[in-house]
């Protein structure tokens, strides 16, 4: 059995550590073992053109005893330097970036292709064959059931936390400014669409700023992702589809703020109101679900309703319960 390496191993070979002894006496293997120097040379780094090196006659020696008793001060073992071995030096460590260059945040060009990853959850969850209750919020609240409605699951139930089912803002914006959004998303998807964001929202949130939680602001920054024209053409999309009414035999439950707001500084309304989407939009749409949806308003939530204030939020999970002993368990106990 090999011992541990060692975290000091790219100065300290492994059969040093281990304190084993090749053939000749050294403790490096034949493979590694440094060249003898002939006498009146010095050693030349790689890459070192003038052969100038760390360690010649001219220089002072690094102290080898005293690093070995400080690594090793039980076992015998020589220092190693990578360098004169040819060894490549160890690079520092490098913290992987949070989107791959080949990817862009916050993107997508329809929204199907969020379905394989929901595929592979719905496999993991539904295994062992006990009923499972979807959960979603915002654009995932559309593209859920859109998922569902394709793959034609029976799910227990499912909960749509201020689901995301039209676009926010006038009606001229909704039509012709879809219509041009279906152009440019075609011809340009990756093309930014200018808008202005305040960051309310997520510093109500996040504990660093005016809310209560803790979250990455590398994933949900404070001002958002950019917006491209491809990916709002894939949400105008899904939003079509909803509407035309997609028929889930589901119980759903829908979930909402009481109103919506549209603040321009930090204040008590960015706390007690939707301020990212319509909710009358939002109970105007929840219909087109299914045949069995429960659409219920919670007094000052914030748009997750999970993430409201308590009195909002303790709320929210008593109408939550209620709701899943009246349908989900009647349904499981079948």
């Amino acid at each position: 059995m090999s011992s541990p390496r060692h975290p000091c191993h790219n100065l300290v070979h492994d059969s040093c550590a281990a304190g084993r002894r090749h053939p000749g006496g050294s403790l490096h293997p034949p493979h590694l073992r440094p060249a003898r120097r002939r006498r009146g040379t010095r050693d030349r780094d790689p890459g070192d053109a003038a052969g100038r090196s760390r360690y010649d006659a001219t220089r002072e020696r690094p102290p080898r005893a005293r690093l070995r008793r400080l690594l090793l001060p039980d076992r015998p073992c020589r220092v190693v330097d990578s360098a004169r071995l040819g060894l490549p030096r160890p690079r520092p460590a490098q913290v992987r970036p949070l989107v791959a260059p080949h990817q862009t945040a916050n993107y997508v060009a329809d929204l199907s292709e969020y379905f394989a990853e929901l595929d592979w959850a719905w496999a993991r969850l539904g295994a062992d064959g006990r009923p499972v209750v979807l959960s979603a919020h915002s654009t995932g609240g559309l593209t859920v059931p859109l998922w569902l409605r394709s793959r034609g699951h029976r799910p227990a139930a499912m909960v749509l936390n201020s689901p995301w089912f039209d676009l926010k803002g006038p009606w001229l914006l909704r039509t012709v400014g879809t219509q041009v959004v279906d152009q440019v998303g075609r011809r340009a998807p990756k093309r930014p669409i200018p808008r202005n964001v305040s960051g309310l929202y997520a510093r109500s949130l996040h504990r660093d700023h005016d809310g209560e939680f803790d979250f990455s602001l590398d994933w949900k920054p404070l001002e958002s992702w950019p917006v491209h024209a491809g990916w709002l053409r894939a949400i105008r999309r899904g939003h079509a589809e909803l509407h035309r009414g997609l028929r889930l035999p589901t119980p759903t439950l829908v979930l909402s703020s009481t109103r919506s707001g549209n603040p321009t500084d930090m204040s008590d309304e960015v706390h007690t109101t939707d301020i990212v989407l319509d909710v009358e939009q939002i109970r105007r749409w929840a219909p087109a679900i299914g045949t069995h949806v429960t659409s219920i308003a919670i007094p000052d939530a914030r748009h997750d309703v999970w993430l409201s204030r308590e009195p909002a939020r303790k709320q929210a999970f008593a109408e939550l319960d209620t709701w899943v002993s009246a349908y989900v368990d009647t349904r499981s106990d079948q």
